[in-house]
């Protein structure tokens, strides 16, 4: 018993020991296999060259040292020549030999034979020896010495081969020798060729020569056995002499025996020969790469016939001194770049590729790159990179891909034959000085704590690990704000006691300098915090996870930024048609979401300018259909809905109508519920001259149920289209743009009707593709070339035809869609837009385009994005005789500005709208309270004077984030007096200008801020707008008073006519319109000056006007200023009130404050336009002159009351932090990275003080209102008997005055108006005779008004 119970405490302790030994060991680490490091401590250590077998898993480095430790020798620092060999599968150095041979020299040449066995090495210099080792153990076979060769021996050239017969072949300047070891040697020359690399087939029957001369390279294939050429092909090159060998790369890949690809590249241009031996035939290709990044050749590796994989090195986009693998697509004609590792400090050597992402690469230094940190050595080392089992992070990261040009470099056959020769050789075999070991306990393993990885513990306590993943592909949108993604679990075989547990951290990250993910240790989910950090591309993400052995394994995951697309239905939603008191469950289509993980909000929403219907909801939460149910007293008729779907980002609006429809024999009387609509949208027709074509209209419907008519003006198409009963007819003749009205009416004693536009494009011919240029070059075409032009705030952009008639640009344009183009951001990321033909008879197409992320466009003015539109075909068009023809190819690139988000764009659209409400409102308003309230006019008038400065500085050439800009402008058409709308009936009468060739005027404005500010042209005309239809009334009235002299004394009513209007017009009205109207006419004016033209009436009459508002303002300018200094203030106030109303006349500041004011108006409208150039100038400028304009309100008082000076020392001041805000937008701040930010502050301070000058117009209105009710009180009851007993005051006139800062003119009702006095005033009337004794006093707190 005892026994056994010691046996039992024995196996539960040594259960209890292991269990406890499992869990609590310690990971250790060591070295990582790569980068390996060959280098001492004493002198410098070089590689120049690399040399891999992947079939022995041999790896060779080879250069010199100048250190005497690691070569093992007592020669000191000279330079001995080195090679080191490591073997796979764990790439452990296997042996290392130096040999002193020729000083100052090192191995530049090795090549590995076919079996894997032996290995040949060639020094640099002319005094060449040829050396073959045993690849296993690095013992010498055979030696040869070749004294001199022609030229030095580049490490960057693949000019050496060994075969299986023991030949060697080695490429030296213009020849090939042949060397049979050990003195055996014949040369092949081809005279004024330099030989650049050599490569044979696996059968090693055929040798592929390649050769270099001026911008030539050439492939020669060669009969091994005879060394008699089968063919020969020359194709064009760009490298000079000394540089080709920086950036050649040759490879091969063999079906069969028969059938071997042969590719070489020159940078970023591929070559591609495919031979067919058994045939003696050969096809040829060519792609390259049009950008020609500054990216050189490392290594080639044929991965099929039409595959290639090239490891590079160089500057591409943003990354500088860095790796990349290309991949080259015969297949697609695309290559894509992909970033690995870390950067180097200076050039590396050549290496060697042999898969997708797995290469080796030579270098040099006494540092390397490991992740954020960087490892130091204490010598200069050699070093092999490799893109696994590396400390270093991979950095993986793909760039989009690229299209390539296809055979634009054309290959051509020729025959120049080698001349054959006889080489002199010295067997060294025997007297070649002894190779040395090297030292390897000098530069193995003493990193281990800088460049290390995790050693598994023994025994393993886990076998079978795998990391297999469901999906290793994920995405996110840009503008998310974060983003988590679960992976599959990892899994092991459990050997020891414990289940396998995995630890998850991440092994590497392609963009770990910008941005840093996270990996939950537990479950390994990769988390995305700030998503907005990420630009476009591909991140690759490699995930370890750790036993509690220490073993581990990795995952690799691809995470792909791309666009949000806006989820839409797959079919757009009909209409609904439902009885009063039914119910109807109305299914919606499946919904189409291209970005994936995306939960999408499904919601009925209020169409624009109606209500939800109560009667129309989701029936459960699944949101996949709606169920419709109006009850009997539900109202007949069409009720508007839409449906939302929201994917956090952006939202697709599907709207759809619910008809209601009366129960038979309803209650109602409606008589006419709705007009008749067509049940679809009309179809813009594209048609052929000469070609007859139908269309019929759509079907259409009418809510009452009432018989439909359809009526058709077709205007100038009546010469080719006939109509009846719904059918249109098309016999084109001739090409052009016409639009058909079509108009709907119902048969209703109340009739309802809808117009519609039936647009018909008639081109000559229907566009012809065309792939091969060579047939387009020989017919007889003119070849076109389009722009880019007017790129808004709001994605939109003119795609125009350059150099042809407007008609001719037409005609083109009509013929394009979106699939003839590519449209790209910053030249790589391709965007989606599209057309619109609204202006085509304009000569223009408007490209609406789509941004990813649109507030980020253009943030920052030291990087300006820009898109570049390029025609994928090529296009011909024909017209008669002509032919036009736009190229494959053909671009066009244009900067665009700052976008709005899309919530600016709907805050913008909110505010355009009721401003235009307004501006209508106003038209009849302003008149009405002209009329009878114009105190509250000219209180809206002044204030909208006291913010001009500050909205006017919008023009200043400094783009603002966020729709700051565009509120502003919409408040500057009120400062303007601009709300006539002329831009809607003014400005299309001056766009119909047209030259003598019958094409429209090309017109602009000054630059982008002008044009945001109204200013859209180089013409005071248009420019105008509003101010032009009151000059022109200004100018009338003057006319009718010269009218009215020219009568002379006829009759009384001519006279007074003649009386009034000089009343008014000497110097009252014109002194106001000039005041008010003063900063569009001058801004105006000085833009013309920058475009005299003379060539249209239009032109002609502009450049006069400008010249004669220049002279009109500075003659009553000068006219102003002698009537201060000559006129009292009484006379000042009948003949120029403008100058005094509301201005305290005791200071001379105060005097000559107008004056003052359109002094620094005209100082800042020339620093508007002649600095536009110039921001930080017109911000300096600005300020001085704010602060100016503040130094005299303090001092001089120029307003009467206290509280105006004190709102417009306000003004001044928000204007000057406007400024400041507008300093951190400039160049001289550097990248500022709160833009956003910085405009939100702009906006802020434009709202609060527009906010408080608003609070004080209400609280001024509020108090005149107030008190005239409180007069009109005193009044009635005067007229009831009912009054209070006051003293007599003396009889007065009955006279009543004001002052007004913001009316046109003056009218019949401001000459009977009484006089406020700010703060506590006398109001004295004088009654009529029958109240004479009575006075009244009444308490004001508002600015000097007359009304």
């Amino acid at each position: 018993m005892m026994a056994k119970r010691t046996v039992f405490i024995a196996i539960f302790l040594i259960i209890i020991i292991s269990h406890f030994q499992t869990s609590y060991q310690v990971c250790s680490t060591a070295q990582a296999q790569f980068p390996k490091i060959v280098g001492g401590t004493t002198a410098d250590t070089y590689f120049h060259k690399v040399e891999y077998h992947p079939l022995s898993g041999y790896l060779v480095g080879l250069g010199n040292s100048k250190d005497q430790q690691v070569r093992g020798d007592t020669l000191g620092g000279i330079a001995v020549k080195i090679i080191a060999a490591y073997k796979a599968p764990q790439y452990a150095y296997q042996w290392g030999k130096s040999i002193k041979l020729v000083d100052y020299d090192y191995f530049s040449g090795a090549k590995i034979n076919r079996l894997g066995t032996r290995i040949v090495i060639v020094n640099s210099l002319n005094d060449r020896y040829i050396i073959v080792l045993d690849i296993a153990n690095g013992n010498l076979i055979t030696a040869t010495r070749l004294n001199p060769s022609i030229a030095q021996y580049h490490p960057f050239l693949n000019n050496l081969l060994i075969l299986d017969s023991s030949q060697i072949l080695m490429g030296d300047g213009s020849r090939i020798i042949i060397v049979s070891p050990p003195n055996v040697a014949t040369t092949q020359t081809i005279t004024g060729y330099m030989s650049i690399g050599l490569l044979s087939n696996d059968a090693q029957t055929y040798l592929h020569a390649f050769s270099y001369t001026a911008s030539i390279c050439m492939m020669t294939t060669i009969n091994l056995a005879t060394f008699v050429s089968l063919h020969q092909h020359q194709v064009q090159c760009q490298s000079a002499a000394a540089s080709i060998q920086d950036t050649f790369q040759i490879c091969s890949f063999e079906a069969s025996a028969t059938d071997q690809t042969l590719a070489f590249q020159e940078g970023t241009r591929f070559f591609r020969i495919r031979n067919n031996y058994a045939a003696n035939t050969f096809t040829r290709s060519t792609v390259h790469d049009l950008n020609s990044p500054s990216i050189n050749g490392k290594g080639l590796f044929c991965a099929t016939h039409d595959l290639l994989y090239s490891l590079m090195y160089g500057t591409y986009q943003a990354d500088f001194n860095t790796i990349f693998v290309a991949e080259v697509n015969f297949n697609t004609y695309q290559i894509t770049y992909r970033r690995y590792l870390q950067q180097a400090n200076f050039e590396l050597r050549h290496g060697i590729i042999f898969g997708s992402s797995k290469f080796f690469i030579g270098h040099y230094q006494s540092s390397f790159k490991k992740c954020m940190s960087t490892v130091t050595l204490s010598k200069v080392s050699g070093l092999i990179y490799s893109s696994f089992s590396t400390c270093q992070q991979l950095d993986e990261y793909e760039y989009p891909p690229v299209s390539l040009l296809l055979n634009a470099l054309a290959f051509t056959t020729s025959t120049i034959t080698f001349a054959s020769g006889v080489q002199p050789l010295i067997d060294v075999t025997g007297s070649l000085t002894l190779f040395r070991s090297l030292v390897s306990s000098i530069f193995e393993n003493h990193y281990a704590s800088q460049c290390s990885v995790y050693v598994a513990n023994l025994p393993p306590q886990y076998t079978s690990l795998s990391s297999a993943q469901v999906t290793s592909e994920f995405a996110f949108a840009y503008g998310e704000a974060s983003r988590n993604y679960k992976i599959s679990p990892f899994t092991a075989v459990q050997i020891g006691i414990q289940s396998p547990i995995y630890t998850y951290s991440l092994q590497s990250f392609n963009n770990p300098a910008t941005y840093h993910i996270s990996i939950n240790p537990i479950d390994g989910t990769i988390s995305l915090n700030q998503i907005s950090s990420l630009g476009s591309g591909i991140y690759s993400i490699v995930v370890q996870g750790k036993l509690q052995d220490c073993q581990t394994i990795t995952a690799s995951f691809n995470i792909k930024g791309e666009p949000n697309v806006t989820p839409q239905f797959a079919t757009s939603l009909s209409d609904v048609f439902v009885v009063q008191g039914q119910t109807i469950d109305y299914e919606l289509p499946m919904i189409i979401d291209p970005n994936m993980g995306q939960n999408i909000a499904i919601s009925i929403i209020a169409a624009i300018g109606s209500t939800v219907p109560q009667f129309v909801d989701f029936p459960d939460i699944s949101h996949t259909k709606i169920i419709v149910e109006p009850s009997l007293n539900e109202l007949a008729g069409i009720h508007h809905a839409q449906i939302s779907l929201y994917d956090g980002l952006a939202t697709s609006l599907y709207p759809f109508n619910i008809y209601v429809l009366d129960t038979p024999g309803g209650r109602y009387n409606i008589t006419n519920t709705g007009p008749p609509v067509f049940i679809s949208p009309l179809e813009t027709l594209s048609l052929r001259v000469g070609e007859t074509s139908k269309y019929t209209v759509p079907s259409s419907y009418d809510p009452d149920g009432d018989k439909i008519s359809i009526n058709v003006n077709l205007g100038k198409s009546i010469v080719f289209v006939s109509y009846m009963s719904g059918a249109f007819e098309f016999k084109p003749a001739q090409k052009g743009v016409y639009e058909i009205e079509i108009i709907l009416m119902d048969n209703n004693i109340n009739a309802m009707s809808s117009r519609y536009q039936l647009l018909v494009v008639v081109v000559q011919k229907q566009i012809i593709q065309q792939n091969d240029e060579d047939d387009i070059l020989r017919n007889t075409t003119t070849f076109v070339k389009f722009k880019l032009s007017k790129a808004t705030r709001d994605g939109q952009l003119r795609l125009s035809i350059l150099n042809q008639p407007v008609y001719v640009a037409s005609l083109i344009l009509s013929n394009f869609n979106e699939s003839h183009f590519d449209l790209t951001l910053n030249g790589d990321k391709e965007i989606s837009f599209q057309f619109s033909v609204d202006q085509i008879s304009s000569g223009y197409l408007t490209m609406k385009i789509e941004f990813e992320n649109p507030q980020k466009i253009s943030l920052y003015d030291d990087l300006q994005d820009w898109v570049q539109l390029r025609a994928n075909q090529n296009m011909q068009i024909e017209n008669g005789t002509d032919v036009y023809t736009l190229m494959k190819n053909t671009q066009a690139r244009s900067d665009v500005p700052n976008q709005y988000s899309e919530w600016g764009v709907r805050v913008l659209q909110t505010l355009k709208e009721g401003a235009l409400i307004i501006q209508v409102a106003m038209i009849p308003g302003s008149i009405l309270a002209t009329l009878f309230l114009s105190a509250l006019i000219n209180l809206i008038w002044s204030m909208l004077n006291d913010l001009s400065i500050m909205i006017s500085l919008t023009m200043i050439s400094i783009s603002i984030p966020g729709i700051a800009q565009s509120f502003m402008n919409i408040m500057l058409q009120f400062v303007y007096l601009d709300i006539l709308q002329t831009d809607l009936w003014l400005k299309p009468f001056f766009a119909s200008e047209k030259d003598d060739d019958g094409n429209l005027l090309e017109d602009e404005g000054l630059n982008e801020y002008f044009e945001q500010q109204g200013y859209q042209s180089m013409q005071s005309l248009k420019n105008l707008g509003s101010t032009l239809i009151f000059s022109i009334s200004l100018i009338a009235l003057f006319t009718g008073y010269l009218f009215f002299i020219m009568l002379g004394n006829i009759h009384s009513s001519v006279e007074k006519g003649q009386q009034y209007l000089q009343k008014k017009l000497f110097w009252n009205s014109s002194c106001r319109f000039i005041v008010q109207q003063y900063q569009p006419l001058i801004i105006s004016s000085l833009i013309n000056l920058y475009s005299l033209k003379f060539i249209s009436f239009v032109t002609l009459l502009s450049s006069f006007f400008s010249f004669a508002s220049l002279a009109t303002i500075l003659a009553l300018y000068c006219k102003m200023l002698k009537a201060i200094r000559s006129m009292d203030q009484k006379s000042l106030k009948e003949s120029w009130s403008p100058l005094v109303e509301g201005i305290n006349t005791s200071t001379n500041i105060g005097r000559y404050w107008i004056p003052i004011t359109l002094a620094k108006w005209t100082v800042l409208s020339f620093t508007f336009v002649v600095l536009r150039d110039y921001p930080s100038i017109q911000l300096l400028l600005i300020t001085l002159l704010l602060l100016l304009s503040q130094a005299l309100i303090l001092i001089g008082r120029p307003y009467e009351t206290p509280l105006e000076n004190k709102l417009s020392l306000f003004n001044e001041f928000m204007t000057s932090l406007y400024l400041y805000c507008l300093y951190t937008l400039t160049d001289f701040m550097g990248r500022n990275e709160l833009k956003i930010e910085c405009g939100t502050v702009i906006l802020s301070l434009v709202c609060i003080t527009v906010g408080f000058n608003m609070l004080k117009v209400l609280t001024q209105a509020s108090v005149i209102i107030f008190n005239a009710k409180k007069l009109k009180c005193k009044h009635e009851l005067v007229n009831k008997g009912k009054v209070v007993q006051i003293k007599p005051a003396p009889n007065q006139s009955h006279a009543f005055s004001a002052t007004v800062n913001a009316s046109i003119m003056d009218d019949h009702f401001l000459e009977s108006a009484i006089w406020h006095k700010y703060g506590q005033t006398n109001v004295k009337k004088t009654a009529p005779t029958s109240f004479a004794t009575t006075m009244t006093k009444v308490d004001l707190w508002s600015k000097e008004m007359r009304y």
